[in-house]
């Protein structure tokens, strides 16, 4: 009489299914260690990278300090003090650059963990340590205390590098909402971008070309322009812009810098950034600054700090980089845009690319071309 066997609570599959089963389970803890693995690898990269932005911008007002105390011996003719000087100049762009170097480095990062979530942030704000120096001039200049700026900086970014340091590296943040961006935010920004460029940017920034060609000239289309852009109907409208631009840019920016992106996304995002902190800063110049605290007008000479000008003086040297980088920033920053816009509407990728060279090319002339003439070149 046959005996019944039990039923294999657990059924045994052919030979065949079964090795496929085995090989699909080693490939799942394959790709487990690989994410491991690279989590371990992004975590080490952290500690020095993460901290490079922050204390290079700490650092940012000394090859300015450099630059000053050789450049007059320059003028004079002086071969190492021109050596010097302009060492010291050009490590003064470098350091906003190499940020933003950081910044496509940390965002390649995957997956995120606090500790690089945090480098990046801190990394996009390094970038815009030019416009740092010369918020906290400006408000130290009003305080009385002008000198205490470089320490106050100094402070503020060692407290960056801090929190940088102290951020989790090991563990993946959680997912959250806080990273998705909103369909109509980004349109909205563009649309306020294009309108402010249009109502305001596009002809400042022509305007200031115009410097290489004399002061007077300068003169003469700011106060034409001045007519329409400060009416009562156009300078508030300008105002708000603005003010949208900045507020939406950073929270776009903070957004994004959860996900993983390219070269192009750290440019934008690092350019972005930038001019979030730049434009209120020019505003505040401006409006407050020039116009109620000093009581003088916001006109070339202003912006040129005469009568001892831009390159011969301690303070004004900081604005060199921060105009040149501003306007570099803006253009770049409008390319990165456009090209979204583009892609989105099925032109290819590398057309897109392309353009973003381009502009960034644009935008190297352009700010180059101004800051000879804020600078005193005359063609």
């Amino acid at each position: 009489m046959p005996v019944l066997q039990p039923p294999d609570p657990q059924p045994r599959l052919p030979a065949r299914f079964a090795g496929e089963t085995t090989v699909a389970g080693g490939t799942a803890r394959a790709r487990a260690k690989d994410q491991s693995q690279a989590l371990a690898q992004d975590a080490d990269a952290t500690p020095w990278l993460g901290l490079l932005p922050p204390l290079g911008a700490a650092l940012y007002p000394l090859p300015l300090a450099v630059f000053h105390a050789h450049v007059e011996a320059a003028r004079a003719g002086g071969i190492l003090d021109t050596a010097i000087a302009t060492a010291s100049l050009s490590v003064a762009f470098l350091i906003p650059l190499l940020a933003l170097l950081a910044v496509a480095r940390l965002l390649r990062g995957t997956p995120v963990t606090t500790g690089q979530l945090r480098a990046r942030r801190v990394a996009l704000l390094a970038v815009s340590a030019p416009a740092c120096f010369v918020v906290v001039g400006v408000f130290s200049y009003v305080a009385g205390v002008s000198d205490w700026d470089r320490w106050l900086l100094a402070v503020f970014w060692a407290s960056m590098a801090v929190y940088v340091a102290r951020g989790d590296r090991a563990r993946p943040l959680a997912p959250t909402a806080a990273g998705t961006i909103p369909g109509w935010l980004p349109r909205a920004h563009g649309a306020a971008a294009l309108a402010f460029i249009l109502m305001f940017l596009a002809w400042h920034l022509g305007n200031h070309l115009l410097g290489l060609l004399g002061d007077e000239l300068h003169r003469s289309v700011m106060h034409t322009l001045r007519h329409v852009y400060r009416s009562p109907w156009v300078e508030p409208v300008v105002l708000g812009l603005g003010a949208f631009l900045v507020v939406s840019g950073l929270t776009l920016a903070w957004r994004a810098s959860r996900r993983q992106g390219d070269f192009l996304r750290a440019l934008q995002l690092s350019a972005g950034v930038y001019l979030a902190v730049a434009l209120p800063s020019h505003v505040n110049s401006v409006l407050y600054f020039a116009r109620s605290f000093l009581r003088i007008e916001s006109d070339w000479d202003f912006a040129v700090g005469a009568p001892t000008g831009l390159i011969g003086d301690p303070w004004n040297i900081r604005l060199v980089p921060y105009y040149a980088l501003a306007v570099a920033a803006v253009i770049t920053h409008a390319f990165c845009g456009l090209r979204m816009v583009l892609v989105a509407h099925g032109v290819s990728d590398t057309t897109g690319r392309r353009l973003v060279a381009a502009g960034t090319g644009l935008a190297v002339v352009v700010a180059t071309a101004i800051m000879f003439g804020m600078c005193g070149l005359r063609l």
